[in-house]
């Protein structure tokens, strides 16, 4: 597949999350919070704008071991230094480093964030709250739910976003930009079926049909070349989706 990335609409919904909290009136009020069921899409898309070369982020992802002094010290490691020991003098270190860049800070999994009364998120509070940096949050609907139960951090979000299934056409789209053989409206139809939208299968079936492809030296795919073809893998009920096969229409007498 090509090395490259489809907007799609719930990546179109994460941008204008992320415009609207660079836009906020509060300077403490930084918190753009993303949430979802898994796979999704959310933590490429985070990881994608965080990588962009017109972006400043640091992208961090949320340890299930996270304390305050070890999420401090990635945060820190993050920006290319050496970690302090003690708390204040990290904090002091980021504080240095975010007055002077301004860098969105990208918290992956950050459910892990509110473990222990919240304790790491509050420290991430007090930072973004001191140098008015924005804190992009990512996780599930654990991480909404959560969040809900801390004023003190829910007061801050300016903006939340919901991932949700990707369309028909959203595959389609992703089919155009990703393949490198064309794959058919038809066949985009079949992945969005047979994946219902979670983005990580969309991305291992486009994968298998393009490895068909090349193997049968197509240069184009529709559903009827398919018919019978392992499309995804259901391990929950462990059983392999194959295409389905085309339906013919019904002609009617003369």
């Amino acid at each position: 597949m090509k090395r490259q990335f489809a907007i799609t609409a719930n990546v179109q919904r994460f941008l204008a999350g992320i415009d609207a909290v660079e836009a906020r009136g509060a300077g403490e009020a930084g918190m753009l919070l993303v949430y979802g069921e898994p796979g999704y899409g959310k933590s490429r898309t985070a990881k994608w704008w965080s990588l962009r070369r017109d972006v400043d982020a640091i992208f961090l992802t949320g340890k299930q071991t996270w304390t305050p002094h070890w999420a401090l010290t990635d945060l820190v490691l993050a920006m290319n230094l050496i970690p302090e020991r003690s708390n204040e003098r990290l904090n002091a270190q980021a504080a240095g480093v975010l007055f002077r860049t301004h860098q969105t800070i990208v918290i992956d999994e950050a459910e892990n964030a509110i473990a222990d009364g919240a304790a790491v998120l509050e420290t991430f509070r007090g930072l973004t709250d001191l140098t008015e940096v924005s804190l992009v949050l990512v996780g599930t609907h654990t991480l909404e739910k959560g969040i809900r139960k801390y004023r003190q951090i829910s007061s801050r979000i300016a903006d939340k976003v919901l991932f949700l299934p990707a369309t028909v056409e959203d595959v389609a789209q992703m089919c155009k930009e990703l393949a490198e053989v064309t794959i058919g409206s038809d066949m985009a139809e079949e992945i969005h079926y047979h994946t219902e939208g979670r983005v990580r299968e969309v991305l291992n079936a486009i994968d298998r049909v393009e490895r068909f492809a090349k193997d049968n030296s197509k240069t184009k795919i529709s559903r009827a070349d398919m018919v019978g073809q392992v499309i995804n893998n259901d391990w929950q009920n462990k059983r392999e989706a194959k295409v389905r096969p085309v339906q013919r229409p019904v002609q009617a007498r003369a």
